[in-house]
């Protein structure tokens, strides 16, 4: 996103797209990104997803970066070590 204002009313279309078609509350949703009990555009900003640790390449929510870097290490190793 370009700029502070495109990211707010993306984020406020994405809140209302959840309510509507999923019933689902994006603020319990992604409580866990909540600063200062607020969740926002500029929280999920941290929002990752992947199949970076699920050997069945399934996305999921990457909520422990360390665990990510040694599984981004990992791969790296075993893409390179036939070389």
């Amino acid at each position: 996103m370009f700029n502070i204002v495109t990211r707010v009313k993306f984020f406020e279309l994405t809140k209302e797209a959840c309510q509507d078609s999923f019933k689902a509350n994006i603020e319990k949703l992604l409580s866990h990104l909540a600063v200062n009990g607020v969740v926002n555009e500029a929280s999920i900003r941290s929002l990752l997803f992947g199949d970076y640790m699920d050997p069945e390449r399934f996305y999921n929510e990457v909520t422990d970066i360390p665990e990510l870097i040694n599984a981004m290490e990992q791969s790296v190793w075993q893409f390179y070590l036939p070389l």
